[in-house]
């Protein structure tokens, strides 16, 4: 099986996390792709804060992380929804490698960390949307995933994206150092298109969830 596409600046992470099997698996698929989470230069479109590119970017903190997601132009036609809106990429996930610098008690993260993470991969999520739109991220087929030629495509070039709230459930200590995947998969979206629910979930390599969001 092949894979993945590999985005300009993501090779260096994807070397540390195709050494670790059950990572490794995630992206050997046809149409996976590979994208940095953390972006050289400010683009204006979601681009990585100082609280990832800094605060959280260390040894003890976050020492590696990747995008992951399935490049939805492969298909032989985009899967047009009953639904009024939809998005082209319904979900994605982003893998963390995380030390012991975010623990809030003994060798267990932070619940505040773990709810951070969900909220930037639900972020995320709709960050791809944006930039495949835009053109920004290469396709498979080019220009198969902008608005402008697929009815009901919710349009986020042009609109902010931002989280109006986040209810989080923990179901089971998140123990460091330790790799993980957080993965955020898209809900309802609005008739209107001036609102979308996003899920996500944390998981490790037992595949049992840890914590996620309602």
């Amino acid at each position: 099986m092949s894979g993945p596409k590999i985005m300009p600046g993501a090779q260096k992470e994807l070397d540390h996390f195709f050494d670790i099997p059950w990572c490794r698996d995630q992206f050997l698929h046809p149409d996976a792709v590979a994208v940095p989470r953390l972006d050289d230069k400010q683009d204006g479109r979601g681009s990585t804060g100082k609280l990832f590119s800094e605060t959280l970017n260390s040894p003890s903190t976050i020492y590696h992380r990747i995008v992951l997601y399935r490049d939805p132009s492969s298909a032989t036609s985009l899967k047009l929804k009953l639904k009024k809106k939809w998005l082209p990429i319904e979900t994605c996930s982003v893998f963390y490698a995380l030390g012991d610098g975010v623990c809030g008690f003994g060798d267990i993260c932070h619940g505040g960390v773990q709810a951070t993470l969900l909220d930037d991969v639900m972020g995320v999520l709709g960050i791809l949307n944006a930039r495949l739109q835009h053109g920004m991220i290469t396709t498979e087929v080019p220009g198969k995933c902008s608005p402008e030629t697929n009815p009901g495509m919710l349009d986020l070039v042009a609109n902010m994206i931002a989280t109006q709230g986040i209810k989080v459930q923990y179901l089971r200590p998140l123990r460091v150092p330790k790799v993980i995947q957080v993965t955020s998969s898209m809900g309802e979206i609005s008739d209107d298109g001036t609102s979308f629910l996003v899920h996500a979930v944390i998981k490790d390599e037992d595949v049992v969830p840890i914590s996620r969001n309602d």
